[in-house]
């Protein structure tokens, strides 16, 4: 994949999901089986237990979790800072609205678009 910005973010991604499913797992568990049961009997799918009975009752945890997950994301950063070589600023010339499409392409080694007429 290489360098780049996009590199990290999955590289970032991958260790903070076994955190958040941890954390997660946790809070699932907190859920009292009365309340599945009771929607099981009711002829509740899995899906609808879950998303009807288990998450409603464990959203504060669940968020507290991603916020768990976003925080040891932040701390994570040297390890982004790696793959990403250091380079903490993105390129002029994709910012910037003024440049022709030449001057980009020139940049890039790319050959130059035809001039209409």
């Amino acid at each position: 994949m290489g360098i780049g910005v996009l590199t990290a973010g999955i590289i970032l991604a991958i260790m903070v999901i076994p955190f958040i499913a941890a954390v997660m797992r946790d809070v699932f568990d907190v859920v009292p089986p009365v309340l599945k049961e009771s929607a099981y009997a009711l002829g509740s799918t899995t899906w609808e237990v879950v998303w009807n009975v288990v998450l409603p009752y464990t959203k504060i945890g669940v968020m507290g979790g991603v916020m768990l997950g976003l925080g040891r994301a932040l701390g994570e950063t040297m390890a982004v800072t790696f793959v990403i070589g250091n380079a903490h600023r993105i390129r002029k010339t994709c910012t910037c609205r003024c440049c022709s499409q030449n001057q980009l392409k020139a940049e890039l080694s790319l050959p130059a678009a035809p001039t209409p007429g």
